[in-house]
């Protein structure tokens, strides 16, 4: 059974959780390949999720992230990072697909579960290779940095060879409890 959190003490990490979803928003607009986002649709979300298309897209897909929690409608236990293309974009553009799939996952490791500057580095390392070495066939790889867990899929649906699609995703879950012990940030819906 999980342990249930004081009701003043589960509105305030609801509004700590809102004010650092919006920052992790925020935050993903800095190094300047996204501008905005709009809502998914609530089809593609599960029950206490809340997703984002990233705009524009960029690198031959489109992005996504989902912010969801099995604690409770408003802390963040895990986030979905998504890249969906075709086939030839992930070919020819896995570096730098790489690239911003593990700056999108830093970014969220800090900000929505605590990590500390010690581990992003090798985080940031082991999203890069993975999608590198992902993109030439699918893969299913996970890893732990200390209490946080990482797991990143890449999947190729070939129709036909010029316009299959690819995708690329990243998921993010930590052990513990939102907003106790060392996990003092926790993201919110958004």
């Amino acid at each position: 059974m999980k342990p249930l959190l004081a009701p003043g003490l589960a509105l305030l990490l609801a509004a700590q959780a809102e004010a650092a979803g919006n920052d992790y928003l925020k935050l993903v607009y800095e190094g300047g390949v996204f501008q905005g986002v709009k809502d998914l649709p609530a089809d593609r979300l599960m029950k206490g999720e809340r997703g984002y298309l990233l705009t524009p897209n960029a690198y031959g897909g489109e992005w996504s992230v989902v912010l969801g929690s099995a604690a409770a409608n408003t802390l963040t236990s895990k986030v979905h990072l998504s890249f969906a293309g075709n086939v030839k974009a992930l070919d020819t553009g896995a570096p730098t697909i790489g690239k911003l799939m593990a700056r999108l996952s830093v970014t969220a490791a800090r900000s929505c579960f605590s990590m500390g500057t010690e581990r992003l580095s090798a985080l940031k390392s082991w999203v890069e290779e993975s999608v590198k070495t992902g993109a030439g066939s699918d893969l299913n790889t996970e890893r732990s940095f200390g209490p946080l867990r990482l797991q990143l899929l890449t999947k190729r649906t070939v129709e036909l060879a010029a316009n299959g699609l690819a995708e690329v995703d990243v998921l993010l879950s930590r052990s513990g409890t939102p907003g106790a012990g060392g996990w003092t940030q926790v993201c919110g819906r958004g």
